[in-house]
């Protein structure tokens, strides 16, 4: 059995059960190092990715296992959740969203580009989620403009500073997120 691995040589130089097992230690423990190095930093994530049929299933991993770092990508058709194993020091799930949405279909991080999911094979498409609102955009607090966020940056996304104190001076529209208070 230990002829083919460690060869006849080394056999015969090995005279004692108590040197082959040593040797045989080594050799586990260096396999393990080997393998552990690289493994890297392995994350497991789930995430929505909008979909509707078994082309989507394909183009859906067949992007995220093209990231560089993605080990491996299942996305099921039925609760359109993808789990994708990557290793983090290679790539990040910003990375892997971008990949997924430039093949057209929309993440809960990310929307496609329209010109993209337009093209899509007819049984692809799927009810997109509605569009998020860059209320703040282009202004440089969000007293600035009619559309407003509140100061919140989590309900915009934008990064800027946010002026509370002037951010519903002009709120009289709906424009997609709640503020607090009624658009009346």
């Amino acid at each position: 059995m230990f002829k083919g691995i460690l060869g006849k040589k080394i056999l015969l130089k090995l005279k004692s059960k108590k040197q082959m097992k040593k040797v045989l230690s080594m050799m586990v423990v260096a396999l393990m190092s080997v393998t552990i190095a690289f493994a890297g930093n392995v994350k497991v994530e789930k995430f929505k990715v909008y979909g509707a049929c078994g082309m989507c299933e394909k183009r859906i991993e067949k992007a995220t296992k093209a990231v560089k770092g993605v080990e491996a990508a299942d996305w099921n058709k039925k609760t359109q959740i993808l789990e994708v194993k990557y290793n983090e020091e290679v790539t990040g799930l910003k990375q892997i969203h971008t990949a997924i949405a430039a093949v057209g279909h929309d993440t809960d991080k990310l929307r496609a580009k329209d010109e993209v999911y337009n093209k899509l094979h007819s049984c692809c498409k799927y009810e997109r989620p509605a569009k998020k609102a860059s209320c703040c955009s282009g202004a440089k607090t969000c007293g600035d403009k009619a559309k407003t966020c509140g100061g919140d940056t989590k309900k915009c996304g934008d990064d800027h500073k946010h002026d509370k104190k002037d951010a519903h001076k002009d709120c009289n529209h709906d424009h997609g997120h709640d503020h607090g208070h009624d658009h009346n």
